[in-house]
């Protein structure tokens, strides 16, 4: 009976070993699961002020543009 018993803790204990390795594994994959989301976020982000950067520039050229033929008109 008692090596029974014995059977059983050690089958049981296997199993919570088991599930608490499984449950840290998860753990693991969601951790790096939310760090690439968060590496994706900030990649999308740098693109979207590049971006904006980049319409910043041709609305300053545009300006440019628009100053160059205002003079052109001016000194005609």
């Amino acid at each position: 009976m008692a090596y029974n018993n014995n059977n059983n803790n050690n089958y049981n204990n296997n199993n919570n070993n088991n599930n608490n390795n499984n449950n840290n594994n998860n753990n693991i994959n969601t951790d790096f699961l939310l760090l690439l989301l968060l590496l994706f976020l900030l990649l999308f982000l740098l693109l979207l002020l590049l971006l904006l950067l980049l319409l910043l520039l041709l609305l300053l050229l545009l300006l440019l543009l628009l100053l160059l033929l205002l003079l052109l008109l001016l000194f005609q």
